[in-house]
């Protein structure tokens, strides 16, 4: 089962999804992280050589689907200075699910190719690149898409403040900020519905957690029993 957490920047995914890998394990399920092998907790230095020779496996593996990705990109009229990048992330995501698929148990991602989609509306179309995004025979997508919720002034305060600089978003000024995070629920809710249509996966379900506070350990064991 693959588990994407969605979600605005700042809105918690990842402080979501680790909390629910730690609740899964101490239940005794077979739970991981899906990026593990290119979490942001590793140095730059080796982060970025596994993510290229992930991209470049990933080429070799299925190269009508990466000119396919590439041509997507392109078309949804991206900056330069952002293609790239856009590109090489979206090959990451797909070999990394492959791997989740082949390795088996309940794998989370707290970046997948929905927020991929959103990433590339952020300055482009991503219904251009929704075709070229299809999960295919090998099932390159979510099972369960976990949409993690949260009042948006909270969302903007959570960028603000958080070390971390993983957003575009939070090059913003502060109105710019607050409207593109409004922008971007929209648009989330959208490519999921789009998505939903289009993955066409018996067992694809969508689920809704709020984080406007601590979550509580009766929020994390409903969560829990509606995945497993």
């Amino acid at each position: 089962m693959i588990v994407e957490f969605a979600g605005t920047p700042g809105v918690g995914k990842s402080y979501i999804a680790d909390r629910l890998l730690a609740a899964l394990r101490a239940e005794g399920h077979d739970a991981h992280d899906g990026l593990d092998r290119v979490a942001a907790t590793l140095p730059g230095r080796a982060r970025a050589l596994r993510k290229s020779r992930i991209a470049a496996i990933e080429v070799v593996r299925s190269p009508v689907d990466a000119v396919r990705i590439v041509r997507a990109v392109i078309s949804s009229r991206q900056p330069p200075i952002d293609l790239v990048k856009l590109v090489h992330n979206w090959l990451v995501v797909r070999g990394t699910m492959r791997a989740a698929r082949r390795f088996g148990g309940i794998q989370l991602f707290d970046q997948g190719i929905i927020q991929h989609l959103c990433s590339v509306g952020f300055r482009g179309d991503w219904q251009l690149c929704l075709k070229a995004a299809a999960p295919g025979r090998q099932h390159l997508g979510p099972d369960v898409i976990v949409r993690v919720t949260a009042p948006t002034t909270l969302n903007a305060t959570r960028l603000t403040t958080r070390p971390s600089h993983h957003s575009r978003v939070e090059d913003l000024a502060d109105d710019q900020r607050l409207a593109e995070l409004v922008r971007q629920d929209q648009v989330l809710t959208e490519i999921e519905d789009r998505w939903s249509e289009m993955a066409a996966l018996p067992r694809l379900r969508r689920l809704s957690v709020p984080n406007d506070g601590e979550l509580t350990t009766e929020a994390l064991a409903l969560l829990i029993s509606r995945l497993v």
